[in-house]
This record gives structure tokens, sequence and C-alpha cells, in this order.
């Protein structure tokens, strides 16, 4: 939703106002509307009908709007990050729970098993963790969606870092062919 259209539904609701004169071209000439404008966000009743003397007035203030705009941009990125915060160190303390779970052990067994004693990344060293290759069902995984990976091959997995006795040259350098 754009300002505009923020506005457009839900308006000012504030209640301090201040009549103003605003200009505008006509005909190529100038002139004056009275306007009651908000003097928090910059919102603006145009038209205003009085036979008060305009010269009197303080000018329409074009900037209100926009730093509302922006001061509501910045409170509502606030509340957006702390809300996300929040859940993600709810999540992050459930799932060290979960991992600590006797569900999840029985599943790591049944994966490292299926693994033989190799790292189903590079097959060159012992499996040490088991990862996850989608959260999409954690806590009810199913086992396809588990390997049985060494120290290594996570690192590469979450960081990058090529192991040192990686084989393969191209991983090494950066060259990724895509099928």
């Amino acid at each position: 939703m754009t300002w505009d259209e923020y506005v457009a539904e839900y308006g000012c609701r504030h209640e301090q106002r201040e009549l103003r004169k605003k200009p505008f071209r006509r005909l190529g000439k100038i002139g004056y509307t009275m306007v009651a404008q908000c003097v928090s966000c910059g919102d603006t009743e145009h038209r205003i009908a009085t036979s008060r003397d305009l010269s009197q007035l303080p000018l329409h203030d074009d900037t209100l709007g926009q730093r509302w705009q922006q001061q509501y941009i910045a409170r509502y990125q606030a509340f957006h990050t702390a809300a996300q915060q929040e859940k993600d160190a709810a999540w992050w303390t459930w799932y060290t729970t979960y991992l600590g779970s006797p569900a999840w052990h029985r599943k790591r067994l049944k994966v490292l098993k299926r693994a033989q004693g190799l790292c189903e990344g590079c097959h060159l060293r012992s499996p040490t963790q088991v990862h996850h290759v989608t959260y999409a069902h954690v806590g009810h995984e199913l086992l396809f969606e588990l390997v049985a990976i060494c120290d290594a091959c996570h690192d590469y997995i979450h960081h990058g870092t090529v192991p040192a006795d990686e084989p393969d040259e191209s991983r090494r350098k950066g060259v990724y062919y895509a099928w």
C-alpha cells in the first residue's frame, strides 16, 4: 500500500488543524485558497469557504506530510523488526529444545545409520552433523529431509567455506555449473 493509498483509506485522525493559505496557479496567475492542515501529518481539507483575510494566514507546509510519512515508516519498520526478533528468539528457543529431545535423537541416529559412516556431502569424512535440507517440516521431518554430513561440509553449506582437502578444484575456485 502506498502512502497516498493509506491516507485515502484511513485518513488523518489527528485533531489539531490550522487554517493556512495554499497557493495554486490558474491561467498563469497565482492565487490562494484557505485550507485546514493537520499540524502532525500535513493532511489537508481543501476549499474551506470563508470571508477571512488570507494574508494573515501562514503558508501551507508541503513538507509536513513528507516528514510524517518518514516518521510513520520508521515507526512501522522498528515495530516490524522488534516483532521479527521476538519471533526469531522464540523459534530458536523451541528449536534448541527440540534438538535435545528423544524424538530428534532417534531421527538423527537413523540418518547417521543410513549414511553408513560416510559424509553424504563429500564421501570423504565421517559424518558428525545431521543437517536439515529444509525447515518446512521441522519437528516432523521426513528422513529424506535430513542429511548426515561432516563438519567441513556443514561449514560449506552455511558459510561457503570449501574444505582444504576438497578434491573437486572447481568448487574451490568458485566455478559452478548449473544444469
